[in-house]
């Protein structure tokens, strides 16, 4: 593994293109969405809070190196060229996709790069550049991502900052249609009218099975689409009602 930092997009390793971060990376957080409001007749503004945060960029400056091996048989520009389009066919690619710092190993990002970045030709074995980066204002807790089966009066603790949105999956026993969850004594949420495995995504606001959307199916939010609160959330249901909740918690923190 690389003895600088380094980072993971997309399933590669920012180590194997010989990308080498500076160590100037401004430490941002995300904004709060807010909106101003001015009133008729009174002295300044109001500001509404959206509830949401915003995404952020940040600036990745970088250094490459090239394989000695290839400069000394004076492949120099070649191998600059090679490693410059191998780097852009990396980055290249559409929407948010994992992105994981070597610093902070015990978290995972949503990422994308919005604009190109630079290699300049400065330096015999060298170039340098820019990669600009557009980060989910969330950070998650890695070993929070994997899904996990629960019982009735299972407690989830949420250690982030910020109010967690699951992923969970709701397998009914034969012959049960309508079904009540709650957090800690108040109904989480209910469904009614199901008798397949059912998707609830918080994060998409979706609820989904095999005959497709079933987010008329959701009868009861609070609020809109169920949210794990910071610190204890004991989750009940009737048991002989339900066959198995999985739930994927997606516990994080904001982003930095």
């Amino acid at each position: 593994m690389a003895d600088y930092s380094y980072f993971m997009y997309n399933g590669k390793s920012s180590a194997a293109f010989g990308i080498r971060i500076h160590n100037e990376i401004v430490l941002s957080v995300p904004e709060r969405d807010m909106t101003t409001v001015e009133v008729m007749g009174r002295d300044g503004d109001l500001t509404i809070d959206n509830k949401r945060l915003k995404p952020f960029i940040k600036q990745i400056k970088f250094d490459v190196k090239i394989d000695k091996d290839r400069i000394d048989n004076g492949a120099d520009g070649r191998a600059m060229l090679d490693t410059a389009l191998r780097i852009s066919d990396w980055l290249n690619i559409k929407g948010y996709h994992d992105f994981e710092w070597s610093m902070y190993p015990q978290f995972v990002y949503r990422a994308t790069i919005v604009d190109p970045y630079n290699i300049e030709d400065t330096m015999r074995s060298r170039g340098r550049g820019i990669i600009n980066v557009k980060f989910h204002p969330v950070m998650y807790y890695k070993d929070k991502t994997h899904e996990r089966k629960i019982e009735s009066d299972t407690n989830i603790f949420n250690k982030g900052n910020v109010e967690a949105l699951p992923l969970i999956r709701l397998v009914p026993k034969t012959g049960q249609e309508d079904f009540d969850i709650y957090n800690n004594g108040n109904v989480w949420f209910s469904v009614r009218g199901i008798t397949t495995e059912t998707i609830i995504d918080s994060e998409t606001m979706q609820v989904t099975n095999e005959e497709g959307s079933a987010n008329d199916n959701l009868a009861v939010r609070r609020p809109l689409f169920p949210k794990l609160q910071i610190g204890d959330n004991l989750i009940t249901f009737d048991e002989n009602q339900v066959a198995g909740i999985y739930i994927t918690p997606r516990l994080g923190r904001t982003a930095l």
